[in-house]
């Protein structure tokens, strides 16, 4: 015997409880010709009788004793089993594996984590934080943020939004601000990016109806945007970083804006998982806190 039947072996258990088909199928709102269909099956799959059947009541044979005595605590198992994961306030609890870039997980989702915890203490998180993309399937990660445009197939994805990038350099360039007004007045600069394996590196900028390709060959770069922000600071060339990232630096002072009047091409930011994130309620909450956090802050207009 290949399959397991356990809806028949329920059948059989609650035929007996309620004493008969009848009552059992008022009790369980379950036809009579099932019930017995389902216990007839029973039988000759086992290759035994179990009930002795007669116009006014039926009995147990010996086999069905025995059967009987073996099943109930089993299916008495499996109903509180059932009941717990019914009852337990759907206890949201669990361990989420989260990968993403490290500026929007530093500035964005570490801070968010803190009030999904204290609202579901029993759930726990590791945030990975890497400018790399991580394989989410084979690394086993529960959710990840990809930035720019997907090529795994095989994952679920939501689009957030769209990460505003901007060109800036610091008060300690060696250079007047007032004079970097178009993208061709960028292109001889000294430019930090981050290090994606390229020699060059190119954006697309727009101002009214006016396109330009801004290409540029890097003189320092860095693996992680942190870094690339921290060079950028010190003086040592231009940058295009995240506007989320940045702001207050921009308010600061310690950076500062050019190209003004030209925007770059705006970057898609995307919730991926392996699986539907509905297929657990812990998995389903985390992922709706990390879409309604990114979702405001990429929210394209």
């Amino acid at each position: 015997m290949e399959t397991m039947l356990l809806d028949e072996i329920f059948y059989f258990v609650k035929v007996v409880d309620f004493g008969g088909y009848t009552k059992a199928s008022k009790a369980l709102g379950i036809p009579k010709s099932t019930l017995s269909k389902g216990v007839s099956k029973l039988e000759s799959e086992l290759g035994s009788n179990l009930l002795i059947r007669n116009t006014r009541n039926q009995s147990l044979t010996s086999d069905g004793e025995r059967l009987y005595s073996k099943a109930l605590p089993l299916i008495e198992s499996l109903r509180s089993l059932q009941d717990q994961f019914l009852t337990e306030d759907p206890v949201i609890k669990g361990h989420i594996r989260i990968a993403a870039p490290e500026d929007i997980g530093t500035k964005l989702i570490a801070s968010s984590l803190l009030g999904l915890h204290e609202k579901y203490p029993n759930l726990s998180f590791d945030l990975n934080l890497s400018s790399k993309v991580l394989n989410v399937v084979k690394e086993g990660f529960d959710l990840a943020i990809r930035i720019g445009k997907l090529h795994e197939s095989e994952l679920r994805f939501k689009k957030l939004g769209a990460i505003e990038l901007v060109p800036v350099m610091s008060p300690l360039y060696s250079f007047d601000a007032k004079n970097l007004l178009n993208p061709s007045d960028l292109k001889e600069h000294s430019w930090v990016i981050l290090n994606e394996g390229k020699t060059t590196k190119k954006w697309e900028m727009t101002s009214g109806k006016k396109v330009e390709e801004l290409k540029i060959t890097p003189q320092f770069s860095s693996n992680e945007i942190s870094g690339v922000l921290s060079l950028v600071e010190a003086g040592l060339g231009l940058g295009m970083l995240p506007l989320f990232l940045i702001e207050k630096y921009l308010e600061q002072g310690s950076l500062i804006r050019v190209a003004k009047k030209w925007k770059v091409k705006k970057v898609p930011v995307s919730l991926v998982s392996a699986v539907p994130t509905s297929s657990s309620p812990s998995l389903k909450i985390a992922a709706e806190h990390i879409e309604k956090t990114l979702s405001k802050i990429f929210k394209e207009t």
